[in-house]
C-alpha cells in the first residue's frame, strides 16, 4: 500500500526530512549548551580559587594560620568544591579541606599541574573518568611572605581546588532530555498538521478526480470534477473538465458521423446489390453480343471503314466486360484459396503482362525480389491481381517514361512488395481518397481497382500503405504476414 499512495510517500518523506532537519539542529544545540555549561563551571572554579586564594593570602599576610585552619574544613560545606589544600614546593600539604591530609604528599596530577608553568599561570584540567575540574593556582612569594619565606623562592606553593562535575553534566543532560523531548513533540506535531495539509489539499482532490476519471472511464461523460481550489490541482481540475466536454462534444460528432457512416453504409450495400444484380444481368449479354459481332465481322467481307467501326464496339465491348467483372468483384468478393506460393514468381507472372506496354511507354522496369523470402499461404491468383493493377497504375503514372522499380524483403514476421514508380504522384488530398470505392482520376476508370486490391489483402491478414510527393513519384507497400511453409 505504501509504494502505491501518493500522499503515504509525501508525509513519509517530509517526516524524514524533519526528523533529520531536527536532530541535526538538536545536536548542535546540545553541542553548544554543553559547551557553554561546561565553560561556565571553568569560569565559576577559577572564580572560587581566585577568592579562596585572595582570602587565604590576606589571612596569611595578617598571620593569622589558625584563620585559614579554620577556613578550610568550612568549604566542605559547598556541593561543588570537593576539595581545597595547599601545599608546598616540595609536594607536602600544608593545608586541606580533609584534616587526614594534611602532611601528606599531594598526588602526582596535581603536583604535574604545579609542574607545567611553575609561578606564571593558573593551571586546570578535566578529568572525565573522574568528573572533576582540578585547579592549581601558583601560591607566589609576594614581599609581604619574604619576611617569613625569604627572598630566595619566587614561588612558595600552590592552591589546589577539585570541582566536582556531576552537577554541570546533569544539567546537561537534563537539557539535553528536554531538548529531546520537545524536538519530538515538534517533530509529532509538524508532522501531524502536514498530514492533514497534504490530506485536505492533495489526496481530497486527487481522489475526487480519480473518482471522477472513473465515471468517464465508464461511458459517463457528464461527470464533473467539483473544483474547490485555485491553486494547481484546481487547475488541472479545470483543466480535466474542459476536456470531458471537448471530448463529449467530439462524442457526439462521433455518434452523429457514425449513424451517418452506418447510413451511407446501408445505402452502399444497397446499391452494391443492386450494381451487382445489373452487372450480373448484363454480363451474359454483353457476351453474347460480343459473340455475334466477332461472327459477323470474320463472315462478312467488311470494308476499312467497318472494321475500325466493329473494334470500336470490340474495345466498348470489353470496358463494359471489365466493369462488370469490377463490380462483381467488389460486391461479391471471392474467398481466398490459400496455397503455399512464392511471392517473386507471382510478381514475375504479373510482370509478364505489362513488359510490352512498359517498352512502348519507354518505363524501365528494374527487379530486386529477395531470394531467400519463405514460401508463404496466400492465393496466387488474387495475389497476382493486386501486384498487376498496382504495376497498371504505375504505368498510367508515367505517360512518357520513367522507371519501375519492385522490391521484396522480410521484416520480422511479416513480407514486403513495394512498387516505387517515377510519375507525376499523388497529392495529399488524393492521397486520402484513393481506396475510396468509385474513387478515379481517369475518365475511363471505375475507381474499384484499389479498393479491391485493399480488400483482398486484407482477407490475407495484411495491408497496403502508400507514399506518394506530387512530381517525384509514388511507392505502394503491400505487407502480408509470415506463414512459413515446410518442405
Amino acid at each position: 500500500m505504501f509504494r502505491n499512495s501518493l500522499t503515504a510517500k509525501i508525509i513519509v518523506s517530509v517526516a524524514i526530512t524533519i526528523a533529520v532537519v531536527i536532530g541535526i539542529f538538536t545536536y548542535l544545540i546540545v553541542g553548544i549548551q554543553t559547551d557553554e555549561l561546561m565553560n561556565r563551571a571553568k569560569r565559576n572554579g577559577i572564580f572560587i580559587s581566585h577568592l579562596i586564594y585572595q582570602h587565604i593570602s590576606e589571612a596569611m599576610l595578617r598571620g593569622g594560620r589558625e584563620e585559614v585552619q579554620e577556613f578550610f574544613p568550612n568549604i566542605r560545606k559547598s556541593k561543588d568544591v570537593l576539595r581545597v589544600f595547599v601545599f608546598d614546593e616540595g609536594g607536602e600539604i600544608v593545608f586541606s579541606s580533609r584534616g587526614s591530609e594534611v602532611g601528606r604528599k599531594a598526588d602526582d596530577f596535581h603536583r604535574r599541574l604545579f609542574g607545567r608553568e611553575r609561578g606564571n599561570l593558573i593551571n586546570f584540567q578535566v578529568s572525565k573518568d573522574h568528573k572533576i575540574f582540578s585547579i592549581v593556582t601558583p601560591v607566589k612569594n609576594k614581599a609581604g611572605c619574604q619576611r617569613c619565606h625569604g627572598k630566595e623562592r619566587p614561588v612558595l606553593g600552590a592552591l589546589g581546588i577539585d570541582i566536582s562535575l556531576i552537577p554541570a553534566e546533569t544539567e546537561i543532560r537534563n537539557n539535553r532530555n528536554w531538548i529531546i523531548f520537545f524536538a519530538f513533540i515538534v517533530l509529532l506535531l509538524v508532522s501531524a498538521v502536514i498530514s492533514v495539509l497534504v490530506v485536505v489539499l492533495v489526496k481530497r482532490p486527487i481522489r475526487n478526480l480519480m473518482r471522477t476519471m472513473t465515471e468517464v472511464e465508464r461511458g459517463n461523460l457528464k461527470a464533473k470534477v467539483n473544483v474547490r481550489s485555485r491553486d494547481e490541482l484546481g487547475r488541472l481540475g479545470k483543466s480535466f473538465n474542459s476536456m470531458i466536454t471537448r471530448l463529449e462534444r467530439a462524442n457526439v460528432e462521433l455518434q452523429r458521423y457514425y449513424e451517418r457512416q452506418m447510413q451511407q453504409a446501408e445505402k452502399l450495400a444497397t446499391i452494391g446489390e443492386l450494381a451487382s444484380g445489373i452487372a450480373h444481368e448484363i454480363k451474359n449479354p454483353l457476351s453474347g453480343i460480343g459473340a455475334a459481332i466477332q461472327v459477323l465481322s470474320e463472315e462478312f467481307n467488311l470494308r476499312t471503314t467497318h472494321r475500325e467501326i466493329v473494334d470500336e464496339i470490340m474495345q466498348q465491348l470489353e470496358r463494359l466486360n471489365k466493369t462488370t467483372r469490377d463490380l462483381l468483384s467488389f460486391a461479391r468478393p471471392a474467398e481466398p484459396r490459400f496455397l503455399a506460393g512464392d511471392l517473386n514468381e507471382i510478381i514475375n507472372k504479373a510482370g509478364f503482362f505489362i513488359r510490352k506496354r512498359a517498352e512502348k511507354q519507354n518505363v524501365l522496369i528494374r527487379e530486386d525480389l529477395k531470394q531467400d523470402i519463405p514460401h508463404i499461404f496466400l492465393d496466387p491468383e488474387q495475389m497476382q491481381q493486386v501486384f498487376l493493377n498496382i504495376m497498371l497504375n504505375a504505368l498510367q503514372a508515367m505517360p512518357k517514361g520513367g522507371e519501375l522499380h519492385i522490391k521484396t524483403s522480410q521484416k520480422e514476421d511479416t513480407v514486403e512488395v513495394a512498387f516505387e514508380d517515377t510519375g507525376k504522384g499523388i497529392s495529399p488530398e488524393q492521397l486520402r481518397k484513393i481506396f475510396n470505392p468509385f474513387f478515379t482520376t481517369r475518365h475511363r476508370g471505375t475507381g474499384l481497382g484499389l479498393s479491391i486490391c485493399r480488400k483482398i489483402v486484407e482477407s490475407h491478414g495484411g495491408s497496403i500503405k502508400v507514399e506518394s510527393e506530387p512530381g517525384k513519384g509514388t511507392i505502394f507497400t503491400v505487407i502480408l504476414p509470415v506463414k512459413e511453409v515446410k518442405d
